[in-house]
């Protein structure tokens, strides 16, 4: 049973004269022995008073909970949620302004959002929306180009980066002022376009919550050139690293390129953004040593290879020269070769030297459709399906197209077996991304594309490929261009045939899906809840016409429209939301992703609105029964989830958390582990 002591968190309860301290949290300070009291620290209104022992609940121990971890309010017209509330239950979780402190009465009162009631609220219960909720976005708002700026292109600002959590200010560098994308709505634009010192592009508007003067030097492109030795601050490291200049860049700055890369000396490739305080010359540089001073590879993409796997060298295919990725690199790492092995694996080079990769003797397999075994960088051949065997699936590139396109007629009759996204040996679908893929689906789009989405099945099949890849490449802009044409297109069709309305929706609901993905992607997050907006309400009319088919964009609209809402702060509105997609799948689709998330987000939103310990057990209980079935008892997944489990069954606190990792996820973490359960 746990006691009372030092630091222990209590409420006090059934003053009889100070009745307005009835339900205030506090802490422990010391125990009074003359007065038989505890004397406790109100943690609303920080000040200390003397209690007797039967007028305090312990609150879990001596494990502060988030409740009083809380940011209280301290001035008017501060958004702020309220929770605790036991009269007024029903309001937990709204949010509010406040209007003004009471000091008589000790209780903040409080405008609320939804209603605009005024209620009168202590302070213990009320909290102000985390700075982490109070987003700023890339959404696009200027509208007059005729207002003058504050900074001319080249320099030096700082801006909040709202890829990252929590937000602030980095330095960066002015690339462009009034900027406009083809595919933002009419009018609209960004006052200025900055790259970040990391390399990140942002748009920014006009604003001093989002821009402001730096004092920081200047981005250095000039000093060194090719081949100079330098000692630089990477931030992945604590102290100052030595390297060489293997490329430089000047025009960095029109072209959205780093100014070098360099060859540092343990081993990596860095693209890197100096300034005199970052990059100095290496006066410490050793004399003799041999140093590759140029980016220009040995070889090409499609030429023949070996690697090694540290005992022996392994035959393939180069299919990408400096590649990146981000899931396995140091920021802003490079490295010299993404190589296709020849039983399907893929593999990088972190260095282009022969120990590492080296020109192969032997001749590649021949290709299954002209028999020849040459390979070149504008036909290499490749193995990207599920073909295997010694020399099965080898097939040139070009060769597939020509393959594809001698397939057409039989292609429009029955397109479920297509030869642009599949292997017609195997019967398996083309590696994503890859080579043979990349080249198919440009193909497909090019014959297909502009043809009429109503007679041709394979158009919009095509531009939703496109669009994929070159969201994938990180044309943002070009994949959005696309979808919005697309859209328009069934719009029109929508309008102009009978008949027909409610079956556009279900179409019209996966592109619009497809582009807040890529509005969420670009942090365009205004523009990413009008399309899930729009969606749901699509949807709710599919459903509402008596097919016996579901419309599936509705389900994904609204666990991210709930995610939205949950990032910028409407944690009420994001538990409505899951709580149907929740409702949904149950019936629908139980093993499906946006359930398993919708069941963890919920049980993270229920500790942090009301402090659910029950409710919260009872999510993350349905979410590993779930779980036992689809990856098994000894998965990962659900070894994880019996953890978490039990660490909230036996009374272990947990913080709600927000991370960003390329999007916004909501979890719960544990403070004796470092272990973050993300949905």
């Amino acid at each position: 049973m746990m006691r009372m002591e030092v630091g222990s968190i209590v409420e006090i309860a059934d003053l009889k004269s100070a009745t307005h301290l009835n339900g205030s949290s506090g802490k422990l300070v010391r125990w009074l022995e003359r007065d038989q009291r505890w004397a406790v620290e109100l943690l609303a209104l920080k000040k200390t008073v003397r209690v007797k022992p039967s007028n305090l609940v312990l609150l879990h121990g001596t494990k502060p909970t988030r409740t009083v971890l809380d940011e209280l309010p301290t001035a008017s017209d501060q958004v702020v949620r309220l929770r605790g509330l036991r009269g007024a239950s029903h309001l937990n979780g709204t949010r509010g302004l406040t209007v003004k402190f009471d000091e008589s009465a000790g209780r903040w009162a409080v405008r609320l959002d939804d209603t605009h009631q005024v209620v009168n609220c202590k302070p213990e219960n009320v909290s102000l929306v985390s700075v982490l909720n109070r987003v700023l976005d890339g959404t696009p708002t200027e509208k007059n180009t005729r207002a003058a700026l504050q900074f001319d292109v080249g320099r030096r600002v700082e801006c909040i980066n709202y890829y990252k959590l929590p937000q602030k200010f980095e330095h960066g560098t002015v690339a462009m002022t009034w900027v406009r994308e083809k595919s933002w709505p009419d009018g609209l634009y960004a006052a200025y376009k900055v790259i970040l010192d990391d390399g990140r592009h942002l748009y920014v508007r006009n604003n001093k919550k989002y821009i402001k003067e730096s004092t920081a030097p200047p981005i250095d492109s000039t000093t060194y050139e090719v081949g100079d030795q330098v000692i630089c601050q990477v931030p992945q490291s604590e102290f100052s690293e030595p390297g060489i200049v293997i490329r430089r860049n000047q025009d960095w700055l029109s072209r959205g390129v780093a100014p070098y890369l360099l060859k540092m000396n343990y081993g990596k490739h860095l693209n890197f953004w100096p300034t005199s305080q970052t990059m100095k010359f290496d006066d410490d540089k050793c004399e003799g040593v041999a140093v590759n001073v140029t980016d220009r590879l040995r070889f090409k993409v499609g030429e023949r290879v070996e690697c090694s796997d540290g005992v022996g060298f392994d035959p393939g295919t180069i299919v990408q020269l400096w590649y990146n990725d981000e899931s396995q690199f140091e920021k802003n790492e490079v490295v010299p070769y993404q190589i296709s092995l020849d039983d399907g694996t893929m593999i990088y080079a972190p260095e282009d030297t022969d120990n590492v990769i080296r020109k192969s003797d032997r001749s590649p397999p021949p290709c299954w459709i002209c028999f020849d075994s040459e390979s070149s960088t504008d036909n290499p051949i490749v193995r990207e399906c599920a073909c295997r065997g010694e020399d099965s699936g080898f097939v040139h590139v070009q060769c597939l197209i020509r393959l594809a396109k001698s397939k057409v007629p039989h292609l429009r009759s029955n397109p479920d077996v297509n030869p642009y996204k599949q292997c017609l040996t195997c019967h398996r679908s083309f590696a994503p991304f890859r080579l043979c893929h990349k080249a198919l689906t440009k193909e497909s789009y090019r014959l297909f594309g502009k043809e009429d989405h109503m007679e041709n099945i394979l158009a919009q099949a095509s531009i939703d490929a496109m669009a994929d890849l070159l969201k994938e490449e990180g044309f943002y802009e070009g994949a959005k261009l696309l979808l919005l044409d697309s859209l328009q297109r069934f719009r029109d069709i929508k309008r102009e045939v009978e008949g027909l309305n409610t079956f556009m929706n279900d179409i019209l609901t996966t592109i619009l899906i497809k582009i807040a993905k890529i509005h969420a992607e670009t942090r365009s997050l205004v523009h990413m809840k009008i399309c899930l907006e729009e969606c749901i309400e699509l949807a709710d009319e599919f459903n509402r016409s008596g097919f016996d088919i579901k419309c599936k964009g509705l389900v994904p609209a609204k666990y991210n429209l709930a995610r939205y809402a949950s990032y910028t702060g409407n944690d009420l509105n994001a538990l409505k939301l899951l709580e149907q997609v929740i409702d949904t799948e149950k019936k629908e689709d139980p093993a499906s992703d946006h359930h398993l998330n919708a069941l963890q987000m919920c049980a993270a939103l229920h500790f942090r609105l009301f402090e659910s310990r029950e409710k919260c057990i009872e999510l993350l209980a349905e979410e590993y029964d779930l779980q036992k079935v689809i990856y098994g008892s000894n998965s990962y997944e659900v070894r994880l989830s019996k953890w978490q489990l039990e660490m909230l069954q036996r009374g272990d606190e947990p913080q709600v958390v927000v991370i960003e990792n390329g999007d916004v996820w909501l979890g719960l973490k544990f403070a004796d582990l470092q272990d973050i359960r993300y949905c």
